[in-house]
């Protein structure tokens, strides 16, 4: 497990009660100048190194095979019924990985990562990593291919090409005319 530093709650008075009800104190867990993260001079990163980011990740892979998706199949039991539950595997998403991030207060979004030249190669191999697991997972039927392809970005185009003449439309739509 990878313990971070807190971020000092800066110092921050109400002007009025008022002011105070608008503008609640902000996240000790956001670092920067409002937007979450704060990449400018001088401002600390949540993850300072993109080696902690990819343990990070190596421990996310971890919690998802400790804790599969549980689904409902039907019931067992004829006077109590007592349900019965199949257990699935999670599939590695980036977005998910983002999410769990998001839930241990970590980061709440990659995206000012992915600009850094230091984090994208890891953000990179992350991405190819889990875009990995979602195609062999829907190939293999783990996951729904449907779903799969349509969160890689993968499209079944076919053309349909119709051609149709003024005489076809004026039999499809009979005009009369008004005497």
């Amino acid at each position: 497990m990878i313990w971070l530093m807190p971020v000092k709650k800066k110092n921050v008075k109400a002007k009025s009660k008022k002011h105070a009800a608008k503008n609640p104190m902000p996240n000790p867990h956001l670092a920067g100048k409002g937007r979450g993260l704060g990449t400018g001079a001088g401002i600390r990163r949540k993850i300072e190194t993109p080696e902690i980011l990819w343990e990070l990740f190596e421990e996310f892979k971890q919690w998802c095979k400790d804790n599969p998706m549980e689904k409902h199949v039907g019931w067992k039991g004829k006077g109590q019924k007592i349900p019965v539950y199949e257990y699935k595997r999670r599939a590695l998403v980036f977005k998910a990985f983002e999410g769990w991030l998001c839930g241990r207060r970590i980061v709440y979004d990659l995206s000012h990562y992915e600009r850094n030249d230091d984090y994208r190669p890891i953000i990179s191999a992350i991405k190819n990593e889990c875009s990995q697991d979602c195609l062999q997972g829907g190939m293999n039927g783990l996951y729904n291919s449907n779903l799969t392809a349509r969160l890689e970005g993968l499209v079944d185009k076919s053309e349909t090409d119709m051609k149709i003449d003024r005489k076809q439309v004026a039999d499809l739509f009979p005009f009369k005319k008004k005497s």
